[in-house]
């Protein structure tokens, strides 16, 4: 109100901004986001995880055992002149798809055991870095969002009132610094005799 003595530090307005609140909520979004990411990288595969890729691998090399058995008895057969050159053929590659899967799986099931690489980890983390400064810097134009009084003072002047548009550079509200005060007095020039700098004047 005007004429209410505010103390240093005290806030004298808050302003409000749809834009600054829907950039704080992004930024929170991305962090999390970005947080998630980083953590999952760390943490790596979970234990269920590891043991379906121990059990697909142990799948995958059972299947490859057996295709290869199969192309070993058929390839006798075809050499003996039992089984055509097409069923051979065929039973050879299955054995090799079978070993190319199997050797799949033990990839897919080392990567769980060893988890991120390295560089996998770095990135995510830098990522997460970089969503908590964007979330720091929606958080300093937060900040800006609540004038405080820079001294001890008085309201001298509210300009703008609750709901009007506070554009930049343009004034809120005044303040008056009640321990630096003066004052302003006319004197007529016939009273100027016996007036110089430093006296002390008494006025009726």
């Amino acid at each position: 109100r005007e004429g209410q003595a505010v103390a240093a530090g005290e806030v004298l307005v808050t302003l409000d901004s749809p834009e600054v609140r829907a950039r704080l909520a992004q930024a929170g979004a991305a962090q999390a986001a970005a947080d998630a990411q980083r953590d999952l990288v760390d943490v790596g595969a979970r234990p269920e995880e590891i043991l379906a890729a121990r059990a697909m691998w142990n799948k995958a090399t059972a299947g490859a055992e057996l295709a290869d058995k199969t192309y070993r008895r058929l390839n006798a057969l075809y050499k003996e002149g039992l089984v055509s050159q097409q069923r051979n053929d065929e039973a050879q590659a299955n054995y090799t798809a079978a070993l190319e899967t199997a050797r799949a799986a033990r990839a897919q099931y080392d990567t769980a055991l060893s988890g991120a690489r390295p560089q996998e980890k770095q990135a995510a983390g830098a990522a997460a870095r970089q969503a908590a400064g964007g979330v720091a810097e929606v958080d300093a134009a937060v900040l800006e969002l609540v004038l405080k009084s820079p001294l001890a003072a008085e309201v001298d002047k509210i300009v703008l009132h609750p709901g009007e548009l506070a554009s930049a550079g343009f004034p809120i509200l005044t303040l008056v610094d009640l321990t630096d005060t003066w004052v302003v007095f006319n004197i007529r020039e016939d009273d100027f005799a016996g007036i110089r700098i430093g006296a002390s004047l008494d006025g009726a």
